[in-house]
Formats: C-alpha cells, structure tokens, sequence
C-alpha cells in the first residue's frame, strides 16, 4: 500500500509533540495527514478539503474539542471525528459521544490503540459506501 491510499486524516492538537508524532505515526501507516495547531486552523483546512477522519484534542485555546466536534457536525453530519484528551471524565466522554465523535481515546495512548480505532472507522466507511439505505 502506498501514500495516501488508505484515506486522508486531520490532526488537531495545540501540542507540536502529540501532533508530529500521530502525523508521523499515521503517515507511516499510509494516510495523508494534514495538521491543524487549534480549532479555528481545524475549520480552515476543513473549508479546503474534505478528510476522511478527523482526530481532536479536547483542550484547546478558544475552540475546544467539543465546540470544534460541534461545529463540524453542523457543517457535514457524517464527518467521522475521534475525540483525544489527556483531561478524560464521564462528562466530556459523553458529551463528545452524543455530538457524534466515534470514539474517545485518553492520553496518554499507544499507537497500537490509535490504529486499532482508525482501521475501524476506515472499515466501517467502506461498509457505508456500499449502504443503499
């Protein structure tokens, strides 16, 4: 498999470490990553360009994950988001699971993890692709 053949991602994370890091990670398992350093950035590129997934911090400065996660549902419903936090509790979980994000992963996450949620929300886009209803 080559670059870019298993889907694009946007990363947002106001951490230069976390974000280089899945970037890295991802890019090496054949996605095109594209970064965002906050949520305002986040809705630029999203304005750009479609992505398949789009992985978020929670605590940002002036969007936070949940207001982000928010506003891209507004925009495309059936944009697939990952919600990530190092500051996890019941409340956020579920906030960010009723907004419609796929998951939820706390910080600090292997990339065993982070994989093992990618490849499902890739394999359940291709089963929504093929869904007539």
């Amino acid at each position: 498999m080559g670059f870019m053949d298993r889907g694009s991602i946007l990363i947002v994370d106001d951490e230069d470490f976390t974000r280089d890091g899945l970037a890295k990670i991802l890019t090496g398992d054949g996605f095109f990553v594209q970064t965002a350093c906050n949520g305002e950035t986040a809705l630029l590129e999203l304005r750009k360009r479609k992505f398949d997934l789009v992985i978020t911090d929670l605590k940002m400065d002036k969007i936070d994950g949940i207001e982000l996660i928010r506003r891209i549902k507004k925009k495309d419903s059936k944009q697939h988001v990952i919600m990530m936090t190092a500051y996890g509790n019941i409340d956020t979980y579920l906030e960010a699971i009723n907004l419609g994000s796929f998951d939820y992963i706390n910080k600090p996450f292997t990339a065993k993890e982070l994989m093992r949620i990618v490849d499902k929300i890739f394999e359940r886009m291709k089963t929504e692709e093929f869904d007539t209803t």
